[in-house]
């Protein structure tokens, strides 16, 4: 999914932003940058606390016999 959304700028990129200087392009590729920086934070993030999760699940689970 979030390669399809870094093409998906990419493209517009290159047909919405081709005529602009190279610093707006710059500027907008770090923007770019920095929002699938974060989507890959928060999808790190919820599987650290998943796994988390199961572990108490079956910890619970596993001490309780």
């Amino acid at each position: 999914m979030i390669s399809s959304v870094y093409y998906g700028i990419r493209l517009v990129d290159l047909v919405v932003l081709s005529p602009y200087s190279p610093i707006d392009t710059s500027i907008y590729e770090l923007a770019v940058t920095k929002y699938i920086d974060a989507f890959f934070i928060i999808g790190l993030t919820a599987l650290i606390a998943g796994v988390v999760l199961l572990f108490l699940i079956n910890y619970k689970r596993i001490s309780s016999c």
